[in-house]
């Protein structure tokens, strides 16, 4: 059921940032009450405005509507995002310091705080004091927020420190990591700032095999169905209510079940295999948006998936990239046959390509390997790093991808 009153308040939002016509949210809002989706859905859909420029217009009407931005401090918000190219966290950062902007607070009664792994993480991280603790959970409390977005609004943590912790707890279950990895893992993590799996691997502990299928959540992210912070927020319900990921979604109208179904089909289709992880975020893409089965929107896809040509080699990728010349590649015995590392060691022992270099390229080699990008998006992220001299993350970043972190360290 739609939210009248988010509705409305995105709506003024997109009016007054003049981010899409009037005439053209009229039409989105006929679409979403014809097909029973989302205002946002039903925008994105229509290719009014991407998903990457609508974010932070949603986030911040959400804002408005649990009474953190009035609707001047939104449009500040939204200004700084779009002009000057800022984080919508740092925007916030900025507006959250003008004397105006007023949070909501309760009486100085101690509140009792769950016992959840989350939080005990927390402070045995010392990522946070109880004092710290216990402000900040009250205010999730009268806010009716969950406790990671409380964090994130109120400067404690970022949005990838949290993202850290969730993905450190998943690794700790699948794996049955002991506590002191754990932590250590966390306090390289969050100071790099990078994501553990990369901790891991320096470490070398095995965490995937090759052809290792996706995850629910992970095919839910690539595919852009809930935002970032949703699917933060879903984590930590996974952990403080102990049911799946998928009931999560649906409980809390993110997803339907007809949606979940059909992503299990999908990621059934990614195991066998008989596509590859990025048809499925496409095809699941089309489901969402426009309510048809799972077979019609693989057959709607442009091309139509299939598997006949195996992904390119890590010497492919070099060549076609210009990342190292042919020739090169030749001189030290190179061929398309080379794994990963192999090709890695011939290069290195002749100095042909920088470490830094050879990281990237091997990570969105494993990306392309894993079926989680395809050949163009391969391609477009290694040249993109290589012409800018820019960090992956980064380039991932700014190519909007969704990656999951496990699946860039697969180099054999």
């Amino acid at each position: 059921m739609a939210d009248k009153v988010l509705d409305d308040t995105l709506i003024d939002l997109l009016n007054a940032t003049r981010a899409v016509k009037r005439e053209e949210i009229d039409e989105a809002q006929k679409t979403a009450k014809k097909l029973g989706v989302s205002l946002e859905r039903s925008l994105i859909m229509l290719n009014f405005i991407s998903h990457e420029s609508l974010q932070p217009i949603s986030e911040t009407a959400h804002l408005i509507k649990l009474g953190h931005l009035n609707k001047q401090q939104a449009q500040e918000v939204i200004k700084l995002v779009r002009s000057q190219n800022e984080s919508l966290d740092y925007a916030l950062q900025i507006v959250q310091q003008n004397p105006e902007f007023q949070t909501k607070t309760t009486d100085n009664a101690e509140t009792q705080i769950p016992q959840t792994i989350f939080i005990e993480i927390l402070l045995k991280s010392n990522l946070i004091n109880q004092e710290q603790l216990q402000a900040v959970y009250k205010k999730s409390l009268v806010n009716q927020i969950h406790l990671s977005r409380a964090l994130i609004l109120d400067r404690y943590l970022t949005k990838q420190t949290i993202t850290i912790i969730f993905s450190l707890l998943q690794l700790r279950k699948e794996l049955n990591l002991n506590d002191d990895l754990i932590f250590k893992c966390l306090k390289t993590a969050h100071a790099r700032q990078i994501n553990p799996e990369q901790i891991l691997f320096e470490q070398g502990i095995k965490f995937l095999n090759t052809g290792t299928s996706l995850k629910l959540s992970e095919l839910i992210a690539l595919s852009k169905l809930v935002s970032d912070t949703e699917l933060i927020e879903c984590f930590e319900l996974e952990l403080s209510e102990g049911t799946s990921i998928a009931n999560i979604l649906v409980k809390n109208n993110l997803l339907t079940n007809d949606v979940i179904e059909a992503a299990h089909s999908l990621l059934d289709m990614v195991a066998s295999p008989t596509i590859r992880g990025y048809h499925a975020s496409m095809a699941l893409r089309q489901i969402k948006n426009k309510g048809i089965s799972v077979f019609q929107a693989l057959a709607e896809l442009n091309p139509i998936p299939q598997l006949d040509s195996p992904p390119l080699s890590l010497f492919e990728l070099l060549e076609n990239c210009k990342i190292v010349p042919k020739d090169k590649l030749l001189s030290v015995n190179g061929s398309i046959e080379d794994t990963g590392i192999q090709l890695s060691k011939k290069l290195l022992a002749k100095q042909l390509i920088t470490e830094l270099d050879l990281n990237i390229s091997l990570r969105t080699y494993s990306l392309h390997k894993e079926g989680i990008i395809n050949q163009a998006d391969a391609m477009a992220l290694l040249n993109l790093a290589n012409s800018k001299k820019i960090a992956f993350d980064e380039a991932v970043s700014r190519l909007s991808l969704q990656v999951p972190a496990r699946m860039q360290w697969n180099w054999n």
